[in-house]
């Protein structure tokens, strides 16, 4: 398991990271967030994703100064942790949109703009246009549906060109122009020093970054690009088949078995086996099994949120022996 988290090199990015934590630890009830050595140099774009509850929202509240920790050491913007996180200079260099912000009933869209003009002392017209907040201006706070909150915070987080930005599911109840209007703005308008870390579900989310770090019960999993994630933990080919009865699902197990390079998740619930390898793994898999024994199937390129869906550990197929069995 990697422990380690660093951040690449961008091209003309600064030799000092942005962010360098080198523990953290965060103890609430039965859970535990443990992770060591999280570099983010200028220009670093980190997406987080895993299950519910492995501790993504806990890590992004944690380097913004939103939750208590029980161990924090490293440096934020060459200030030692956990003091600079209390820093009102340094905070204003960091933006963020969590999912547990709400706004008040009583406040106007116009004075919350005031109220982040006020605390940052700048704004921005084009993200202004590109959310198209002017429209939301004379509602209240409180009342706004969850994509209009959503363009609000995404303007909070973003307008004063923080260097170090975290979004929480930045997409969440955005339409797809909005959605699209996002990813261009990312892209083409913030700078190429501002780091950026991402919790994502979607793939629009994760397009946002060209880094993935897989976290699974408070600890990193893996990291890396979203096709290395893939190679290492599925294949780039994704098979679901779908059975009438328990008894074809275990005989097909038995029979796909043979099948060299493909690794298998069993879904006991709704009668689903999931199968994945590299190469033309259809056919392979279709030849295999009585079409009169799966009620349906699917193919598809695994991407990184199947893989996350699916989980780390698959069924051991009979080539994979060296591989501790574990179901999901």
């Amino acid at each position: 398991m990697n422990t380690g988290l660093c951040g690449k090199r961008q091209s003309g990015a600064g030799s000092a990271a942005l962010l360098d934590l080198e523990l953290l630890s965060v103890h609430q009830g039965s859970f535990t967030l443990s992770l060591e050595r999280l570099e983010l140099l200028p220009g670093a774009r980190l997406g987080i994703v895993g299950r519910n509850g492995c501790g993504k929202t806990t890590l992004l509240e944690s380097v913004i100064g939103m939750r208590d920790t029980t161990c924090m050491r490293g440096h934020l913007f060459g200030v030692a942790l956990p003091a600079a996180i209390r820093q009102p200079a340094l905070r204003r260099r960091m933006g963020c949109q969590l999912q547990s912000t709400r706004f008040s009933r009583h406040v106007t869209v116009n004075e919350l703009l005031d109220l982040h003009l006020a605390l940052y002392g700048r704004g921005s017209e084009r993200l202004m246009s590109v959310l198209q907040i002017n429209e939301l201006r004379g509602l209240r706070g409180g009342l706004l549906s969850r994509g209009q909150r959503q363009r609000m915070e995404l303007y909070m987080a973003l307008a004063h060109s923080p260097d170090i930005v975290v979004l929480d599911e930045p997409m969440t109840g955005l339409d797809r122009r909005f959605c699209e209007a996002l990813l261009r703005f990312v892209n083409e308008d913030l700078s190429p020093e501002t780091v950026l870390m991402v919790v994502g579900h979607k793939e629009e989310e994760l397009s946002l970054v060209n880094e993935i770090a897989w976290l699974q019960d408070g600890a990193l999993l893996d990291r890396g690009t979203g096709a290395a994630l893939v190679s290492r933990h599925a294949g780039a080919e994704l098979v679901c088949l779908r059975f009438h009865r328990m008894e074809r699902l275990v005989q097909a197990r038995s029979v796909l078995s043979e099948i060299a390079g493909l690794r298998c998740w069993q879904h006991l619930d709704d009668l689903q086996l999931t199968l994945c390898g590299e190469g033309d793994i259809v056919q392979r898999v279709l030849a295999s099994c009585p079409t009169q024994d799966v009620r349906s199937w699917e193919h598809t390129r695994t991407s990184v949120t199947d893989l996350v869906r699916l989980g780390s550990r698959p069924v051991v197929l009979a080539h994979e022996q060296e591989r501790a069995p574990c179901m999901v």
